[in-house]
């Protein structure tokens, strides 16, 4: 009786073990989870193992875990270690499937200051010449040399930049102030 009860034991634990993440158990066959679910558990024997992603998520079948679960086109997850799909603000340009705050690009004239904000501000200078040039990346993004709030500031620590605020950039300075005074003096 109890080398009975260990061989059954023994049979379903192999039995258990033929099912992997992803997929359902039934009568011998192996079904992987539908469109837009996730399993990550091992040995379930009921499609009810196959978890929905959450609202405005899009998964493959067969998924295995709630992170292949990627936020439809103009939305991102808001979240960093689960999945919650929020509407992309104005200022972003959420045209990829699986955008998350980080990776949120901004349009052209939007500033924020880091991947980690949902704070999206329109540039003071908002037009094509904007030092806020948009795109992914932290603080801004901005214009080459340009740095700080609306990139507005130039990035060097020395005097051999200035930001100019018509062209929106921060321009190499030119020439000596002496130069003048000398020849004026002349």
């Amino acid at each position: 009786m109890e080398r009975d009860a260990a061989v059954a034991e023994q049979v379903e634990r192999e039995y258990k073990a033929t099912c992997p993440k992803g997929f359902w158990c039934s009568a011998g066959n192996t079904i992987a989870c539908p469109v837009n679910t996730y399993n990550n558990e091992t040995d379930r024997i009921d499609q009810g193992a196959c978890a929905a992603c959450p609202k405005n998520a899009l998964a493959s079948e067969g998924s295995v875990s709630i992170a292949a679960c990627l936020c439809e086109l103009g939305f991102y997850n808001a979240l960093v270690d689960a999945v919650e799909c929020t509407e992309c603000p104005v200022g972003s340009d959420c045209v990829e499937v699986g955008a998350t705050l980080a990776t949120v690009p901004l349009l052209a004239g939007y500033y924020r200051t880091s991947a980690a904000s949902e704070d999206l501000r329109r540039c003071p200078d908002f037009r094509n010449s904007s030092g806020c040039v948009g795109g992914v990346g932290d603080e801004g993004p901005c214009k080459p040399w340009l740095m700080g709030p609306y990139c507005k500031l130039c990035n060097v620590t020395d005097t051999s930049r200035y930001y100019d605020q018509r062209s929106s950039e921060c321009l190499p300075c030119e020439g000596n102030v002496w130069v003048p005074l000398v020849l004026g003096a002349i």
